[in-house]
């Protein structure tokens, strides 16, 4: 329990910085969220092991608006989710577990790291012999970026690149063999391979080819096909935004309009015409509630020009700011 009531501190804490969706992994989470954050959009993540059409009906009849398949989905498996009436999410490219999505225990037993909780050691990548075959937990990354029209035929809403702890040049090279593929443009597998692969890509479990054609393990050969193209991919990120670091300081008085400066040593800049954002407060017994008073918390920003309401189901907020005179809008 203690897990879950920290679980809906942090969705609350989220939403107050905007954040719109949620993905969950247990039924359990699905159950608190929703009594919580009635409005709040909630994903089944990977991590549940959602595999066929069966598993996307019983997502979609707890109220969840998007799946977010296996990857050991064939391409039948996945026309047949895509069929029970939510969106449906799928890996189009990145790293292959050889256990079965959301079911792997291997790094926390070996290691005390769940990968359930995005936290593995990959020990799977270790040499582990088989027959005289080594590294044979080592599945090939997988790779569908070549297939990303054939997916969207098949109903699939959304594909997911995976690249954990990976460096700028390879999402630069996956997003651009994506956006190739869905042009009608034949991808650029040729650089996507060569900044990062196992020995190649496989699309075993999609085509339903399950054979040992899909282990692979990162070689002396493969890195040093990424040292030659990582000067050609950096040319894609120098449109990046960049960062500038600045100091912000806020000025609040009873009776004085709100200021926000903004400097970064060298140029300064005031707002005055200031909208607040403040989030929709939970009553929930488990996380605490804050319906008892308002007034101290509104009193700040009584010379505030706009007020923004997340959440369109608590009408003690709306009530509450229509009495004091305010003026709101609700998002």
């Amino acid at each position: 329990m203690p897990r879950l009531v920290k679980a809906m501190w942090y969705i609350r804490r989220s939403m107050a910085h905007m954040v719109s969706i949620f993905s969950r992994s247990s039924r359990s989470f699905t159950g608190a969220a929703r009594r919580c954050f009635p409005d709040l959009p909630i994903h089944a993540s990977t991590q549940m092991a959602i595999h066929n059409a069966t598993g996307v009906r019983f997502c979609r009849n707890q109220g969840m608006t998007r799946a977010v398949l296996a990857r050991e989905c064939s391409a039948a498996e996945i026309a047949l989710a895509a069929k029970e009436g939510i969106e449906i999410e799928v890996f189009g490219h990145g790293a292959q577990c050889v256990a079965v999505s959301g079911e792997c225990l291997f790094s926390s037993v070996v290691g005390g790291r769940s990968g359930n909780r995005g936290r593995c050691a990959q020990p799977c990548r270790l040499d582990f012999k088989s027959h005289g075959r080594g590294y044979a937990l080592s599945l090939k990354d997988l790779t569908l970026t070549d297939r990303l029209r054939e997916l969207e035929a098949l109903g699939v809403a959304s594909f997911k690149i995976e690249g954990r702890l990976k460096r700028p040049e390879y999402v630069a090279a996956a997003v651009t063999a994506c956006r190739q593929s869905l042009a009608g443009e034949v991808p650029d597998l040729e650089t996507l391979q060569s900044v990062f692969s196992r020995s190649g890509f496989t699309d075993g479990y999609y085509t339903a080819r399950r054979d040992l054609t899909m282990f692979g393990t990162r070689t002396r050969e493969d890195a040093a096909a990424a040292a030659e193209v990582l000067g050609k991919l950096s040319a894609l990120t120098r449109n990046e935004v960049g960062r500038l670091p600045v100091d912000m300081v806020l000025t609040m008085a009873p009776g004085e309009p709100a200021t926000l400066a903004v400097t970064d040593g060298t140029h300064r800049v005031e707002c005055h015409n200031l909208t607040v954002v403040l989030p929709d407060v939970v009553v929930n017994p488990a996380i605490g509630s804050e319906n008892d008073s308002y007034d101290g918390k509104w009193e700040p920003f009584k010379n505030c020009t706009n007020f923004i309401l997340q959440g369109k189901k608590n009408p003690f907020m709306q009530s509450y700011a229509v009495s004091k005179g305010f003026t709101y809008s609700i998002v």
